[in-house]
């Protein structure tokens, strides 16, 4: 998968869970220090990650199931 291709499923995502992503995965933030960046509880960016992480899943395996 290119970086445009990335860029592109990461794009799908809603705002909030589209931001952490980005601060967790790509700026390297932990939870805690992205959870003080969003002005959110650990635990509300924990829920938010996981969600995210699994429509990414499902945005990618309906992607592939095209191609």
């Amino acid at each position: 998968m290119t970086r445009l291709e990335l860029n592109e499923v990461i794009a799908k995502l809603d705002s909030p869970e589209k931001e952490i992503i980005l601060l967790k995965f790509f700026e390297g933030f932990t939870l805690e220090e992205t959870a003080i960046i969003l002005d959110m509880n650990v635990n509300t960016v924990k829920t938010k990650m996981y969600r995210a992480l699994n429509r990414l899943r499902q945005i990618l395996e309906n992607k592939e199931g095209t191609l």
